[in-house]
């Protein structure tokens, strides 16, 4: 996902009156930018029980949501850690987790389903939050898992489901596309601080099973 937003947030203030983009009504829009643009150290300086919650007005959606959709781990380590409300739901019903399984941001799902992300909210075309925004997504999977990974160990822990998953149900190598999981090898491998010699042999193990 691409992100936009103006940077140069200026100090958040959710008192009205104050003025200038961190203040009065307009506090979210400083806050919601540093979360889009991934500006944690700036983030952890402005959270608090009020500024964490607060919602774009046009669509309703809340840092949870941002985190979510732009698939920022750290951030939203960040706010499970301070508490986010990580069920909100914005203007047409979608839960961060709705964002996550649609965009097929493995990690970031499982971080909102083990701090409490229910996948059996709807949304408001009738869709659960495990199916995705357009409800065509089957919840989380091995490929997704490798395709997403951002480090050493997530890389590692999704070759592991695959290769848990071709174990337990041969016939499912049908399902996993082959061609995802070498681009994600051929862009993976390229950074030898999380590519070493025996996930590069277990990848290429995947690869000859699908």
């Amino acid at each position: 996902m691409g992100c936009s937003g103006s940077k140069g947030d200026s100090p958040v203030s959710t008192a009205k009156g104050d003025g200038g983009e961190g203040g009065g009504e307009d506090a979210w829009k400083a806050i919601h930018s540093m979360c889009r643009w991934a500006k944690i150290d700036e983030l952890k300086d402005q959270l608090n029980a009020e500024t964490i919650e607060l919602e774009d007005p046009g669509n309703g959606n809340r840092l949870v949501h941002i985190a979510a959709q732009n698939g920022h781990q750290e951030i939203l380590d960040l706010l499970v850690e301070r508490k986010c409300d990580v069920n909100a739901q914005n203007k047409k019903g979608q839960t961060a987790l709705h964002m996550a399984v649609e965009y097929d941001y493995y990690w970031i799902a499982r971080t909102l389903m083990e701090n409490g992300a229910s996948g059996q909210i709807t949304n408001a075309d009738g869709h659960k939050a495990e199916n995705g925004i357009e409800g065509q997504k089957k919840g989380l999977n091995a490929t997704a898992a490798f395709t997403s990974a951002q480090t050493k160990k997530e890389i590692d822990s999704a070759l592991d489901l695959i290769l848990k998953q071709l174990e337990d149900n041969p016939e499912s190598a049908a399902d996993i596309d082959k061609a995802e999981i070498v681009q994600a090898f051929m862009k993976n491998k390229k950074d030898t601080t999380k590519w070493t010699p025996e996930i590069d042999a277990k990848c290429k193990l995947v690869i000859s099973k699908v």
